[in-house]
């Protein structure tokens, strides 16, 4: 789409913003609600696959459609990843934003990623910044550097936009990617991880690493395009977050080997590992880490036999 000004005539991408949901109604219209208030002058469609139990497509488009450029499309099939690939086969857009049903958007927030899409053209992976309400987080996590992204889904690498650095990626409830990327892939989320499957973490990862190598420079922190996420209070319950750092070092684990083949050194990773124990604050904190790593082991070696 292009858009005539007083002096020049300026691309304006078009924007996908892809949103899989589940039984959480509540959080899907208060998400539509906050939509409403996105600026104006971007051009964007807004996608709900929605594989809950019950069938909201119809009310959702009735209630919010006058005023959003909405479509829902309901699925049978569960799962997130199963519910984003539906998602991007009726997409139009140049650059496809994926999002969480319980984020609420900041009204500049497709605005900044229109404008980085159209200021570099070489990036193919955009992630944004998240932020959470840090009086809802208990302070052994709140003083945690390791654990603010693993449990929150929290990023935010300060107010200069940056390249991510080797094997470092987005994360999940604020990040966008090129339509061009995905041209040869069918059905790119992966579907046996994630939510609604046995291993509800890091669907996003898998999906990210066909994309942009671990060693690749195609990846921006964008500090201006901001989601406020209201993450899950039953995550951060400490046998429950144990269970996720476990279950996220398991993910790691599964692919670890191929982010590992691209700089031939084993001892890398594990290096990583120990920073994050000695930098430990707290003895939760560190039960959490050495929970990840023990995933991280047990899934490196699955995936050394899966590639036997």
């Amino acid at each position: 789409m292009r858009k005539e000004s007083e002096n020049n005539i300026v691309n304006i991408p078009l924007i996908s913003v892809l949103i899989a949901t589940r039984n959480r109604k509540d959080s899907i219209e208060k998400l539509l609600y906050g939509m409403q208030s996105i600026q104006r002058n971007v051009s964007y469609e807004l996608i709900v696959a929605d594989n809950s139990t019950e069938n909201h497509a119809a009310e959702l488009e009735r209630k919010y459609s006058a005023n959003l450029p909405l479509t829902v499309i309901h699925l049978s099939k569960p799962g997130k990843s199963n519910a984003l690939n539906e998602a991007i086969l009726r997409a139009q857009g140049e650059l496809l934003v994926f999002a969480d049903d319980d984020i609420r958007p900041d009204t500049n927030w497709l605005f900044a990623y229109q404008e980085a899409c159209s200021k570099w053209p070489e990036v193919n992976v955009f992630g944004g910044r998240i932020k959470v309400n840090e009086g809802l987080v208990p302070s052994w996590i709140r003083q945690s550097y390791n654990l603010q992204t693993i449990l929150l889904s929290e990023q935010d690498y300060g107010d200069q936009p940056r390249v991510y650095e080797f094997d470092e990626y987005p994360v999940g409830p604020n990040l966008a990617v090129r339509r061009r990327v995905l041209q040869s892939l069918i059905r790119p989320w992966p579907e046996q991880f994630g939510p609604g499957t046995s291993l509800p973490v890091g669907d996003e990862i898998f999906f990210l690493q066909k994309l942009s190598a671990p060693t690749s420079q195609d990846r921006l922190y964008l500090p201006d395009c901001i989601i406020y996420h209201d993450f899950n209070l039953t995550h951060i319950r400490f046998f429950n977050a144990l269970k996720r750092c476990y279950q996220g070092g398991l993910v790691a684990g599964l692919r670890g080997r191929q982010a590992r083949l691209v700089v031939q050194n084993d001892t890398t990773v594990f290096a990583r590992v120990v920073s994050r124990v000695m930098t430990c604050r707290s003895l939760r904190e560190m039960a959490c880490i050495l929970s990840r790593g023990l995933g991280f082991g047990l899934g490196l070696l699955e995936s050394g036999r899966m590639s036997r």
